[in-house]
């Protein structure tokens, strides 16, 4: 029964690998933002790069959860033609540039000896360490090339100021909300209703609308309705339009999208490719504003959150499921 549910789910990671890349090679998303300015070109430069890391570690992860033979064997066979797609990702910096054919062409040789000679084999071993070597260059230079200081001289002071949605609020009636839900929750969801109803800019709607998402994962299970806060997430992001609480509302659905509906162990399906797709959406709504904006340090800021943020790992420091049990847990435990 395992072996039936682990093919399934590797079965379907790979579907969503393939119209993931077709989706990003084919349409372009990025490059339907229209701007000279250095500040957009490096944020397409850094999300590119990061976005092929993320697809990589993706498929390593799939990888170690799949039985060899020919089943592995088979799933090498089809993540090597994703690979040789990133390799024609074209680029601004001509030096990040080759670092990523580099990384694109040494990670089909390590699947083709894995192919030819198996994972335990001396070749593959050998391979390996300097594959290793170069994906730490290319990460390094990354790191090195692009710093936060590159795009905005923010503090964290200033960011924290900035960022706070108190400054945003408009509607007196959210006060009588934040009272109301201490002592009747329920009643309080119907006042918060209220002053959705009257914001007039997209960022207070914004912050209203993950207000109320933010409550029923706290009281979904009195509600018995735990889906209803996914679709207040992704209704925000479909919107298509900026706001400064993007990331948040993108980061929010994943994590409950996955604790909801795909589990929390390491062999759970993780569809990363829908979450990339929307982080991607995402993205490319912020660049936009980023290209008219191009002064704007907030909205850089949170190019930068939606470009290096970390797939959903199956493998890393929680040893009992999956990554996305931690980051459920620091986004929703604090909830009020």
């Amino acid at each position: 029964m395992l072996n039936m549910v682990m093919h399934a789910v590797i079965k379907t990671a790979v579907l969503l690998l393939f119209t993931a890349v077709s989706v990003c090679f084919a349409q372009g998303n990025l490059d339907n933002v229209k701007s000279n300015t250095r500040v957009v070109k490096d944020l397409k430069d850094v999300y590119r790069a990061f976005n092929i890391i993320h697809k990589i570690d993706d498929q390593h992860e799939l990888l170690e959860i799949t039985e060899e033979g020919d089943e592995q064997d088979d799933l090498l066979r089809k993540i090597i033609v994703p690979c040789k797609a990133f390799s024609l990702t074209t680029f601004y910096n001509d030096t990040l540039g080759n670092f990523v054919k580099q990384y694109a062409a040494a990670t089909i040789q390590s699947y083709n000896i894995a192919l030819r000679f198996g994972f335990d084999s001396h070749k593959f071993k050998a391979d390996y360490s300097t594959y290793k070597s170069l994906r730490a260059r290319y990460e390094a230079y990354v790191a090195r090339a692009y710093p936060n200081k590159r795009f905005e001289s923010l503090s964290e002071d200033a960011y924290w100021k900035n960022v706070d949605k108190k400054n945003f609020i408009r509607s007196p009636d959210y006060k009588t909300y934040e009272l109301l839900k201490l002592k009747d929750w329920k009643a309080s969801i119907a006042e918060l209703d209220k002053t959705i109803s009257t914001a007039r800019e997209f960022q207070e709607y914004s912050i209203y609308q993950i207000e109320k998402a933010d409550q029923y994962i706290k009281h979904g299970k009195a509600l018995d309705d735990d889906g209803k806060a996914i679709t207040i997430y992704k209704a925000i992001l479909d919107r298509k339009e900026y706001s400064l609480y993007l990331f948040e509302a993108w980061v929010k659905w994943r994590a409950a999208n996955q604790y909801y509906n795909h589990g929390l162990s390491k062999s759970s399906d993780i569809p990363n490719d829908e979450y990339d797709s929307m982080r991607e959406r995402t993205f490319t709504t912020v660049l936009k504003y980023v290209a008219a904006h191009p002064a704007d340090e907030m909205a850089i800021n949170e190019c930068n959150l939606l470009a290096t943020h970390d797939i959903v790992h199956r493998f890393g420091e929680y040893q009992y499921g999956n990554q996305n049990t931690i980051e459920y847990h620091e986004l929703f435990d604090d909830v009020k």
